[in-house]
């Protein structure tokens, strides 16, 4: 049987029927639920590989996406505004993990030649000015703590599924950890220390 590409995001898109069905706005939010879904769900990638998250505007087959699916993986954050107004628009609530919700992100520090996004929220209060590093998923750590969320949310949307989201969780994470390990023991053996 032919399957006709309708646009970049098909190529991400399984072709299974039953299961959770899995939206995630960014690619690390679609690997952590594939990785814990597992056979269990089908997950779609929203937003293309090499878009811009900030710029990227929602298709009406994207919100079609979001409306009908069990369960929102997103990064959140001044990147994904957009998805606000999409979600206030529903009309429902969506089953979501916020991944910068999930953990401690770092205050961006702003240097010469970063650019810079406009805030046009009208609510001040004493942290307006704060920048938060939006790329938690880059500290394995983080990458952990998030897929713990994601396997927590799924558990409570698929009961008899819950073992199963637990064994993928504990292979996934023994995976990050040794990674992590790995990425140690190259800094602590380094001949050159850098600040």
């Amino acid at each position: 049987k032919a399957h006709i590409l309708l646009d970049p995001v098909e190529r991400l898109a399984p072709e299974t029927d039953g299961g959770v069905n899995i939206v995630a706005t960014v690619v690390p939010a679609y690997d952590f639920a594939r990785q814990i879904a597992g056979d269990d769900g089908n997950v779609t990638l929203l937003i293309p590989p090499g878009s811009e998250a900030h710029s990227y505007e929602p298709t009406p087959q994207d919100i079609i996406r979001i409306q009908n699916c069990d369960l929102l993986v997103c990064n959140g954050g001044e990147s994904e505004a957009w998805l606000d107004e999409i979600l206030c628009g529903m009309g429902k609530e969506i089953p979501t993990v916020v991944m910068l919700d999930c953990v401690d992100a770092l205050t961006e520090e702003v240097k010469d030649g970063m650019q810079v996004h406009e805030h046009h929220d009208h609510d001040h209060d004493e942290h307006e000015d704060e920048e938060y590093d939006e790329h938690v998923w880059l500290s394995l750590k983080n990458a952990e703590t998030l897929c713990e969320a994601i396997t927590n949310a799924l558990e409570e949307l698929d009961e008899q599924n819950k073992d199963t989201y637990a064994a993928n969780l504990t292979a996934y994470t023994d995976q990050l950890a040794a990674l992590d390990a790995a990425y140690q023991s190259a800094v602590d053996t380094g001949k050159r220390k850098t600040p």
